[in-house]
């Protein structure tokens, strides 16, 4: 089992760069057993800057 986790921006654009939309990962993952692999999904045509920047962003609450 795993669960796939991604962005939003409220109504109708997913897939966004993590911690970028409108979900609120630090509640959300929380809920989540640390033994669940995550499987990050994105938009294809994001940078690798935006991606590692948005990793930065949330690499105090997410366990490597």
């Amino acid at each position: 089992m795993r669960c796939h986790v991604h962005d939003v921006i409220y109504p109708d654009r997913e897939h966004r760069v993590t911690f970028g939309g409108t979900v609120p990962f630090r509640n959300l993952l929380a809920m989540i057993p640390t033994t669940l692999p995550l499987v990050w999904e994105l938009v294809p045509n994001k940078s690798a800057e935006a991606i590692r920047a948005a990793l930065d962003q949330g690499s105090d609450f997410i366990s490597a």
